[in-house]
């Protein structure tokens, strides 16, 4: 028998998986899925990246502190399992990537961390938004590459796949020179279902094996290329199509931690990089925009709520959820998220 959980991923779409559990923590757990992507999938839950994935009002100080505990699940696992040597390559993806606090878990966990930095630019456009635009890698800081590294780790939010592929292409290049033979790619963060696809086969193509571990489900992929719902209606260059709905692929106990805290069709990473405090650029720091992240997130909100309460589909329970949403975004742009409490 159904329960009223699985009756409502049917409704909208989205497919949920018997996830295998091979590691628990105290606020949550990593499962295996069985997904149709080169290389092996995991979804990391916990209560705190939930929270994170489902309210955009999360930013600043506060986020800094809940992303660490998916990431310690994800350095506990590869510890235990062996999947990882103890000697990592961190390849950070400028300018969101430390935000995942990944790097800093492994640290904890006693990885050896070698950080290299990679930003990619768009010719003719900014970010995965344009989807015409050719990506390149602008700048890079790569040192101390020793020959001895097998493991390569990337925290990245990972939409199109794009960014990330252009990313690897060109730290696969000069890993070449350095006498570095990669055998293993972990990849982390928020990743859209189609964006792992493309990812997966560009490195399976290259003779390495990809670990992908998304926060609480690998996302739907909206029409602009940009937007990475858990579920909700389609988003494309006219707009939201409230009858269109997308959907992507979790896990019963992800789901059941966010269907009261998310508003469908909102981006779960949002503006990654501008809702941190504090950026690397490969050049030096500067601050998040975490105003304008708000502005546009109440924005979204609001559009995605007039296009979508007479849907079929829609619940009368989302009115609770959107209100949540609103008044949590609202209360937000009154606070400094950056001050020392």
């Amino acid at each position: 028998m159904e329960s009223e959980i699985e009756k409502f991923a049917s409704k909208v779409g989205l497919r949920l998986l018997n996830g295998e559990e091979v590691y628990r923590g105290n606020d949550g757990a990593v499962y295996r899925v069985p997904l149709e992507v080169n290389g092996e999938a995991f979804i990391v839950h916990s209560v705190q990246s939930a929270l994170v994935a489902s309210r955009p009002e999360i930013v600043g100080r506060k986020l800094d502190s809940l992303v660490t505990h998916p990431a310690r699940l994800v350095a506990g696992y590869l510890r235990r399992s062996g999947l990882a040597d103890r000697k990592v390559v961190f390849m950070h993806v400028l300018r969101g990537s430390q935000g995942y606090r990944l790097d800093v878990a492994l640290r904890e966990a006693g990885f050896s961390v070698e950080s290299q930095f990679v930003k990619v630019v768009y010719a003719g456009g900014l970010g995965e938004k344009h989807a015409e635009a050719k990506p390149h890698v602008a700048s890079a800081q790569l040192t101390g590459l020793s020959g001895e590294e097998k493991t390569l780790v990337v925290a990245d939010t990972v939409a199109t796949g794009r960014t990330l592929k252009e990313a690897l292409r060109f730290m696969l290049d000069m890993a070449v020179f350095k006498g570095v033979q990669f055998e293993k790619v972990v990849i982390y963060g928020f990743i859209s279902e189609s964006g792992a696809r493309v990812v997966g086969d560009f490195l399976g193509e290259n003779g390495i094996t990809p670990l992908f571990f998304a926060l609480e489900d690998f996302a739907a992929l909206a029409s602009n290329q940009y937007d990475m719902p858990l579920y909700g209606p389609d988003i494309g260059p006219r707009g939201v199509d409230a009858e269109k709905t997308i959907a992507g692929v979790s896990v019963p106990e992800a789901l059941r931690a966010m269907l009261g805290e998310y508003f469908p069709g909102m981006d779960q990473p949002g503006d990654w990089s501008e809702r941190q405090c504090l950026l690397f650029n490969g050049y030096g720091y500067e601050r998040g925009k975490i105003g304008e992240h708000l502005e546009r997130s109440l924005k979204s909100l609001e559009v995605l709520h007039n296009a979508v309460r007479g849907a079929s589909w829609y619940e009368e329970w989302l009115e609770e959820v959107f209100k949540k949403r609103r008044k949590g975004l609202k209360r937000a742009m009154g606070v400094d998220a950056c001050t020392p409490e």
